[in-house]
């Protein structure tokens, strides 16, 4: 199509505003990732507006509480995928894939983690930010960084079975640097916590229920 925007039709207008708001919207879960790792507390609350709360696995609750806790842990990577955006006026609902990727406490392991976030947006004053993320875990796993057949010496299988199957081994390694986890804080991949959370989101979505933390 030819000639200056201005000219455009309301639809094409409309399309083009979409295209800049999901931009923005994926700009701000970069960041996240970005900021997180690299211990950019600034940057980091940035991404979210005020009042905004986050569920993960050891922690649930308001955004300045989460960034006093995961100030004293070590340093990790936020490996951010696919994004999915649904996207309704000033309002959006997000789901990326992401890897987490750790060092063992104090063996010579690698904790790896598959999960989502689900994100609440909103657009106040011309920005998006986000107002309630929530982790949805699927599955994790540990490998040795040195092969060795003692490895089963380190993780009591007994203890492992007490954390729930998606993220047992990042519930023990988190529990070993003094962060207790809950169960009560996560969505599990499939569960009806996630199907109860994507009806409520939806919900949200379409302003049929104003409350911007659902779930809480």
């Amino acid at each position: 199509m030819t000639g200056s925007i201005s000219s455009w039709p309301e639809e094409k207008l409309k399309v083009l505003a979409a295209h800049i708001d999901k931009q923005e919207i994926t700009e701000i879960i970069s960041a996240w990732s970005y900021a997180r790792d690299q211990q950019q507390w600034e940057q980091f609350r940035a991404c979210f507006h005020e009042g905004a709360t986050i569920s993960v696995s050891f922690y649930s609750g308001a955004i300045e509480g989460f960034i006093k806790r995961v100030a004293k842990m070590g340093a990790s990577k936020h490996v951010m995928a696919n994004t999915r955006i649904e996207l309704k006026e000033d309002r959006a609902v997000t789901e990326t894939n992401v890897l987490l990727s750790s060092r063992g406490a104090e063996k010579e392991i690698d904790l790896s983690a598959w999960l989502r976030f689900v994100d609440l947006f909103e657009k106040r004053e011309g920005s998006w930010r986000i107002v309630k993320r929530v982790a949805i875990y699927e599955k994790d796993r540990i490998d040795p960084v040195i092969p060795s057949g003692l490895m089963r010496l380190f993780y009591p299988r007994q203890k492992l079975e007490s954390y729930p199957r998606e993220a047992k081994h990042l519930f023990y390694e988190l529990e070993q640097l003094g962060f207790p986890c809950s169960e009560d804080h996560i969505v599990t991949s499939n569960s009806e916590k996630e199907k109860r959370m994507r009806q409520e989101n939806t919900a949200w979505l379409s302003r049929q229920d104003m409350n911007p933390h659902p779930l809480e």
